[in-house]
Order: structure tokens, then C-alpha cells, then sequence
């Protein structure tokens, strides 16, 4: 087994994880919406903490999905600029992105520590949970956006046809 195969299975396993977590989440965002309306407006009892979790819910499912799309090079992007570019200046623009994404996935995951700190004692709604609850997923999402980034960077070049050896 060579490395470079390794990190391929790490990221085909690292994008399956996620993946599934996003198809979960988006279910069980499915199954909170049915419940609550069932309950709203057939029994006329809703609960008040589906609110809450849903938006908790919905902010995971969001942050596992940005990291996701950038493992993949499925997010929204110009690419203008790109298809101008040579196949070997494209690869290097494509790990210049990566490098700047890897930065700022720590980056927020570390301002969100901070933020999530403040918010530290602060009571949420209808859960009765800490404030700062509310921040573990911009965490997790900045981390996993930096995760996806380095697995880019580490996983083997694509060259194209001209492009010369690394």
C-alpha cells in the first residue's frame, strides 16, 4: 500500500462520514418539521423544543455539508479565472484555495471557541441549555472545513496532459 493510496481511502472515508451525517441530519430535519406540524395543527399541542433543535440541527447539517462540498470541488464557485489557466496552473490555483480554506476553517474554529466562551452561561430558549451550545457546530464546521482542505492538499495531483511531475 503506497501513501498516496492511504490518503485516498482517508478521504473516500472522511467524505462517506459526512455525507451520511448531512443525509441524516437533512431526515431527521424531515421527520422534527412532520412531527411538529402533526402535533400543531392536529392536536393543536406543538412542542417547543423542536424549534430549538432544529435549528441546531439544520446548523450541523449545513457545517457538514460545506466540508462535503469542498472535499468534493462540488461547492459554488467563478471559474472564470480557472479555465483560463493552464491545466498545471489550475491545480496550483485549486491548492492556493485549499491552503487559504484550510486557514480559515482553523481560523473560525478558533473564534468560534472564543464566541462560543462569551455565550458560556447564557440560557437557550425552551432547552434550558448553555448559550454556548449554539457555537460547538461553527466550531466542528471550521474544523471539518480545515479537514477537507488538508485531505485536498494530501491527496495525490491530477495532473493533465503537459502538466510536468511534482
Amino acid at each position: 500500500m503506497t501513501a498516496g493510496s492511504s490518503r485516498t481511502r482517508l478521504h473516500r472515508r472522511a467524505d462517506a462520514l459526512l455525507a451520511n451525517a448531512v443525509a441524516g441530519g437533512i431526515a431527521a430535519l424531515v421527520l422534527l418539521t412532520a412531527l411538529q406540524v402533526a402535533l400543531r395543527f392536529v392536536f393543536a399541542a406543538p412542542l417547543s423544543w423542536i424549534e430549538e433543535v432544529s435549528v441546531l440541527l439544520m446548523s450541523w447539517t449545513t457545517w457538514a455539508g460545506a466540508a462535503v462540498l469542498w472535499l468534493r470541488h462540488a461547492h459554488i464557485a467563478v471559474d472564470v479565472v480557472p479555465r483560463a489557466l493552464s491545466p498545471g496552473a489550475r491545480r496550483r490555483f485549486r491548492q492556493a484555495l485549499d491552503v487559504l480554506a484550510l486557514a480559515g476553517g482553523l481560523a473560525l474554529a478558533r473564534v468560534s471557541v472564543t464566541t462560543a466562551a462569551m455565550f458560556s452561561g447564557v440560557e437557550v430558549g425552551g432547552l434550558e441549555l448553555d448559550g454556548s451550545v449554539k457555537y460547538y457546530a461553527v466550531i466542528a464546521g471550521g474544523l471539518g472545513l480545515a479537514l477537507a482542505a488538508a485531505l485536498n492538499l494530501l491527496a495525490p495531483s491530477e495532473r493533465g496532459p503537459g502538466d510536468a511531475a511534482p
